[in-house]
């Protein structure tokens, strides 16, 4: 039995807020479940990246990750699915270095998720999650 659709949408813009980035990925985790799955941003910088291509049902109470990075740890938005919930629009910020192994990371998100409230931006290494 397929899985019910979860989008995640939005835009990924520079730091400067208006310059958007294109053909870079942003990748969805599912932390709970420990799966992920991830989709391109199109020349306009938007994306949709879908919980339904995990391999395993989203639930209530899952901690998401939407992030984007190039290189090393990286700044990610976090939420948790929350009941009622069924889609969520995330607009990411992210900023990057100017060599070519500076990390870029998200600095700051705008949602219209219904856990808007519960989202935040974290610090994630492969090992340490700290919140800021």
């Amino acid at each position: 039995m397929p899985n019910t659709p979860f989008p995640i949408s939005g835009v990924l813009y520079d730091v400067d807020g208006s310059s958007v980035l294109a053909n870079k990925t942003i990748i969805a985790e599912n932390f709970t479940k420990g799966e992920s799955t991830s989709e391109v941003t199109n020349s306009s910088g938007e994306f949709v990246v879908d919980l339904a291509n995990c391999p395993t049902q989203w639930e209530v109470d899952d901690v998401i990750y939407i992030s984007y990075s190039e290189t090393g740890k990286n700044a990610v938005a976090r939420f948790i699915i929350k009941s009622g919930d069924s889609s969520c629009e995330t607009d990411l910020y992210a900023k990057c270095g100017n060599t070519f192994n500076d990390t870029c990371k998200i600095y700051s998100v705008t949602s219209t998720c219904a856990s808007a409230k519960t989202i935040s931006i974290v610090e994630k290494d492969t090992d340490l999650i700290v919140l800021s």
